[in-house]
């Protein structure tokens, strides 16, 4: 199982944006024709010339070679210069499953999070959505007002969201599941998994955290097309690794829930962006 991850992963890292749509595949496909074709034809060329005498055949067949080769060498070196970094924003489509880092809640020494929701539920309910969201804004919760827009944004395609929680709030994901679940209740069905960090400003924990959350999820038939992963909680190095983790593989994005004031009304936002290299002439 080891070596079979290990070989996923390199050839994806070495060779994966080689693959990343048809078009891609298939002058994949012509470029290993072309490099068959000089792997067989020099030393064959070699042989034909020195052993069999036939110089002339030999010898074409050994410049055919060459030819390819340094067409190759040449457009290697003149794409790689033109190569550089792109990012496309739109509104993402909707996912299967999302990944949030989750922020913790500071409640004051005199009140509980968990006696807070209950009393800020009981006194909300039967309210509007939109007058929910306002008293949202003025409470302690006003944190976890992004992860509301971002799990509603998905709804209802939404099945799983998984949540990295750091020491902090993983004891308050209870509190956060209730919490979105009795403001949507279109959500009550969504699975709701927990991926601990242990600290939220180590990188690398936080990438082993989204690479076992991938693997999970395509063990269970999902693809990167179906997932997102959401930089709008934790911190700095949570929002830079989720995003790096997208730039790899042509098919994952990021999110980022904004907020603007619009005409006295706060407006929120989900936008997705796709980190991928293109040549500069497409720019």
């Amino acid at each position: 199982m080891a070596l079979k991850t290990g070989f996923k992963q390199a050839f994806i890292s070495q060779v994966g944006f080689f693959f990343k749509d048809k078009v891609a595949g298939f002058s994949t496909f012509l470029i290993i024709l072309a490099l068959s074709v000089v792997t067989g034809w020099f030393p064959d060329g070699l042989g034909v010339a020195v052993f069999d005498g036939e110089w002339k055949r030999g010898l074409i067949m050994m410049l055919v070679s060459c030819f390819i080769v340094a067409f190759f060498v040449y457009v290697g070196v003149k794409y790689y210069s033109d190569l550089e970094f792109d990012v496309e924003e739109k509104k993402p489509d909707k996912k299967k499953a999302l990944l949030f880092f989750l922020s913790n809640i500071v409640i004051s020494k005199t009140c509980d999070l968990e006696s807070f929701l209950e009393d800020f539920l009981k006194e909300n309910e039967g309210k509007s959505l939109s007058e929910i969201k306002s008293r949202i804004n003025e409470s302690p919760v006003s944190r976890w007002r992004m992860a509301l827009e971002a799990v509603e944004y998905h709804l209802p395609e939404l099945k799983k969201l998984v949540l990295l929680v750091s020491r902090e709030s993983f004891p308050q994901v209870p509190y956060f599941e209730k919490f979105f679940k009795s403001v949507l209740p279109q959500a009550s069905e969504v699975e709701v998994r927990i991926f601990k960090v242990d600290d939220f400003d180590d990188v690398e924990k936080v990438f082993d955290a989204l690479k076992t959350a991938y693997r999970e999820l395509y063990s269970e038939r999902l693809k990167d097309r179906d997932v997102i992963i959401d930089v709008t909680g934790g911190r700095k190095p949570v929002s830079i690794a989720g995003a790096l983790m997208t730039v790899a593989h042509p098919n994952r994005e990021f999110q980022y829930v904004s907020y603007r004031k619009e005409n006295g009304k706060d407006v929120y936002e989900v936008k997705s962006y796709d980190v991928r290299l293109i040549s500069r002439d497409n720019v």
